[in-house]
Formats: C-alpha cells, structure tokens, sequence
C-alpha cells in the first residue's frame, strides 16, 4: 500500500452486517475524537439515531482520547455515559500508520453489567477440576484435596513421600490444620525445619478453605519444599530495598494503580528503548527523579553514569563543560528556575548534536512558550510524561505506605505488620505540598517513633494531639479552599475544551488575562493544549 490509509467509514462498512450482530457496542473515531462509524449496539446504548460527526466527549464523561495520542497503545477504561450515567467498561485500540502516526480510534463498549455477567458466567463453571489436573503435573509444590467430611479427594504424585520425609510429625499437623481451615474457613500457613540431617530446607505447609456461593466444598493443601518459592516475595522486596540504597530503580519499583501512574510506567517501558529526550513533568516530590533513573535503568545507557544537572547552577560555561565530560550516560536537567536564551541556544545544540548521551528533563511547571527558546521549546514538545499529585491519586495512599513499611522493616529490622485505617483515613484527609516523597518521610518519622514493642502504626502514634474518631471522620471531607480550587480547575478545563484550547479566546470568555489564564493552569498542572 502506497501513502497512508485514512481512516473511514468505508473501511468498516464492509463488515457491517457482521459487526451488527456483535452484543458490544463498536465506535470509531477520527484522531481528533470525532466519531466516523458505529454499529447499532453503541446507537442503542447512547440512545441515538446517528453518532456521526459527534465528539466523544459529548457521549462518555472521561474518555482518553489524549492518553491514546501519547503511548500508542491499547488502553482499558471505565467510564460513564454522559447522558444516563450507566458504567461502561471501554477498549481503545489506535489505527497507526506506517509511521507510527495516530490516524484513528476504535472502541468497543460494554456495559459493566454485561461484562459482569459474562465474568460470573465463566466462574459459574467448573474449573476447580480443570485446575486440580494441571496441578497434577505442575513441580512447582505438592498438594492434596480434602472434601468438607474431610476425606481425601485427590493427592499429587510425590505428597507423601514430601510429607514423610519432611517430618514424622507432618501429617498428623496436615490433618490438624485440614480441621481447623474446613472449621474456620480461613487460611493458614506453618513453616516448620525438617528433622533429617540431609536436608536443611525449611517445609511450608499451606491450607486453604475451597468454597463456592458461600458453600465449603473442602480444603487444598500445598507443601512448599523449594527455598525460592517460600521467600520470593521477601527477596523481591530486598532487592527493591537494595535498589533504592544504590539508587538504581526499576519502572516496576514505581507503586501505584492511578491510571496516570500506569500510563507514565508503560510510556517509561517504551521510551526506554528509544534515545529521544524526553521532558517529565510533576509537582514536587512525585517522583521524577526517580523515574528517570528507572528509565535509565532500563535503557542501554546503564551501565554508564547518570547525572544530575540543575538549571539554577548552570554557569555560562556548563553546558559546553558537558560536552566535555559527558561520552556516554543520562543527563537529568532539573528545571528549578529559567535560562537565559543564549544558555538555551548552547543547551539546544548540545541536545542535537550528542548521539550517545542520552537527556531527561524534569519540571514542577508548565513550560510556557514566552520563556522560552521557540526551538528548544518546540524540541522538548515531542516526549513529554506526568506524574500526578498525591492528592489526585489518593487511593494509591495504602499500596505506597504498605511499600515504604516493608522497606523499613527489612531496611532497619523493624516489626511493623500494619497500618490502621483510622491512620490512613487521617492521612487521606491532608494535604501533601511534598507529595509521595513528604509520604515517605511522614510515614519513616512515625515509625522511628514506635516503640520496640509496636507492631502496628495507630493513631496514638501520630504527632501532636490525639486525634478522636471524630476528627478522623472529618478529614474526609475537603476544605472550603480545596473545593473551590476544585470548581475552578474544572471550570477553566471546560471553558479551555470548549474553545478548542485557544489561550485568548478562552481567558476572553472567563474574563481574565492570557497571563492569568498561564497562572491559573500552571497551578492546577493542567495540559497545554492545542495552540
């Protein structure tokens, strides 16, 4: 095929009839979000004669069309429709071209009440034997299958004779614990050290309660013999610790499931394999360091230096000093304040012009084009990703502190097994300027302030007064100042959509200057844009 295909409705048309017949909604859009082509699921769905010509964001409440543009990717979301508010569950999959260029998009829509249906439709079967068998030829463990009368139903090949010699006391403990998980129905684990001279590896023995519909059908038990299958996830986490002392972090050291946190590690995976520069963009504190040390890691630039450069200590001479020092690495520009343009000149020509260094910015700030060099603001345009606030990702709070707990613990040898909630509730209910990074410090001072005897982090520990329930409760609520900034940010996001992202005519219509409409999105870390 010569030249690119433009996507049209042409192309589906052929398969209308087919993609008719689906019981999910089918939607393509244009690049700009503009819908080109439906079957008649989706018309029944958003309740419509025609979606033709109509944006996507008049049908759903969030879509990601922008997020499509920039990892290229396919992209699973839940969202809404605008006008019933029914949850969808939605697949993005992008048209490229032969160059890479986005050229279109197409979703298929399911209700979550389908997906739902279909979900329990497949759990409704009966996989629990399918599952037994395979176990059966699976050397990873040795397990056993008792029914609820506790009578064994099915055993692996080689249980008794791991039973046997692990201890002579081991089946009497199986058949105590198959007792207490078929009372209890809740799991339980033992480890125990093997009596024989000859083998020194520690024995696991697992129990688990095997129900359905809130029926007990019996009880699995595993015995774990293999030392890298009982304490995997203990030397994972230490040499997740080890990283963080060495500083040589992994994408996958990055926590978190905010869908910007996802599309920044996948952005970070793909970017890594490239040379290009790239700009990473977050409030302080969120992690862009560290990020574009995970990226270094990641690339072919590892095994060379990686280097910290602050714009606020950029001599007139450091750019060419580079040039000098640098062959080969990556280069970290934090951009704490501005350059002069002659600085930005030197410092664009040194982008073009090195092949084997490779150049990660990072930027608490919008790069707004007046301040700016129009090519080097133009060249850092291509490669941009962001890290959210703290307080945009709040449901990430209990994932990060758990993570930071485990490494102080295996860190420093302490014995902290968990967090209240009342703790985190408060926690959720603060602002955090300092972001994951002020987290990180908050949760390490309250734990250096346990006592030896405290396993587990509760409000008594936390600073200063003592926090009743009540107070707790309370922080859940926004502040007066928080909604109002809330109100703000979505107004001005509406207002900047509406009028396609044009600056002045936006900061027209909400009456303010385009310098304060800059401010304004440069607080609330808004995107630029289309200009």
């Amino acid at each position: 095929m010569q030249g690119v295909m433009k996507i049209t409705a042409n192309i589906f048309s052929r398969y209308h009839d087919v993609l008719n017949q689906l019981t999910i909604a089918v939607v393509v859009t244009d690049k700009t979000g503009v819908v080109i082509y439906t079957n008649q699921t989706a018309l029944t769905m958003f309740e419509r004669a025609s979606l033709k010509d109509v944006k996507l964001t008049e049908l759903l409440k969030a879509p990601c069309i922008e997020e499509v543009k920039r990892v290229h990717h396919p992209l699973d979301r839940l969202d809404r429709i605008k006008t019933t508010g029914q949850k969808v569950i939605n697949n993005y999959a992008p048209f490229l071209d032969e160059k890479g260029r986005l050229q279109g998009i197409l979703l298929s829509i399911e209700t979550a009440k389908s997906f739902q249906d279909r979900e329990r439709a497949i759990h409704d079967t009966d996989l629990e034997k399918e599952i037994f068998e395979q176990l059966l030829v699976s050397s990873q463990h040795e397990f056993r299958v008792l029914l609820a009368d506790q009578q064994v139903w099915l055993t692996s090949k080689h249980w008794d004779e791991v039973i046997r010699q692990a201890s002579p006391y081991m089946i009497s403990l199986a058949n105590q614990q198959a007792t207490e998980v078929l009372t209890s129905r809740r799991e339980k684990k033992e480890t125990t050290l093997p009596t024989t001279a000859a083998k020194t590896d520690k024995v696991q023995l697992i129990s688990r309660p095997l129900q359905r519909n809130g029926k007990l059908l019996g009880c699995m038990q595993y015995v774990l013999t293999d030392p890298s299958h009982e304490w995997r996830s203990e030397l994972e986490l230490a040499k997740k610790v080890i990283r963080k002392i060495e500083k040589t972090e992994q994408i996958k050291d990055i926590a978190g499931e905010h869908h910007v946190v996802e599309i920044a590690r996948e952005q970070a995976r793909l970017y890594a394999k490239m040379d290009t520069t790239i700009v990473i963009r977050g409030d302080k504190g969120t992690g862009k360091k560290m990020l574009a040390r995970a990226i270094h890691q990641a690339s072919r630039q590892a095994i060379h230096p990686f280097i910290i450069q602050h714009f606020s200590q950029m001599e007139d001479h450091s750019v060419s000093k580079l040039k000098e020092n640098m062959e080969f690495g990556t280069i970290y520009f934090h951009i704490d304040e501005g350059l002069s343009k002659q600085k930005q000149m030197q410092l664009l020509h040194f982008l073009q012009e090195q092949k084997s260094v490779r150049c990660i910015f990072g930027t608490e700030k919008l790069l707004i084009p007046e301040l700016w060099h129009a090519p080097l603001y133009e060249y850092l345009q291509s490669y941009q990703m962001m890290l959210p606030a703290l307080q945009e990702r709040l449901e990430d709070m209990e994932t990060l502190v758990e993570v930071f707990v485990q490494q102080m613990n295996l860190q420093f040898g302490f014995t902290i097994k968990s967090v209240d909630q009342q703790v985190l509730t408060y926690w959720k209910g603060l602002n955090w300027p300092g972001n994951v990074a002020q987290l990180r410090q908050t949760v390490e001072q309250t734990i250096w302030n346990l006592d030896v005897s405290d396993h587990v982090i509760t409000v008594d520990h936390l600073p200063g007064e003592t926090y009743s329930a009540q107070q707790l409760q309370q922080t859940e609520r926004p502040s007066l100042q928080n909604a109002m900034d809330q109100f703000e940010q979505n107004y001005i996001y509406e207002t900047l959509e509406a009028h396609h992202f044009n600056k002045t005519q936006t900061a027209k219509a909400l009456g303010v200057s385009v310098r304060n409409l800059y401010y304004k999105m440069d607080k609330y870390q808004m995107d630029r844009g289309v200009t």
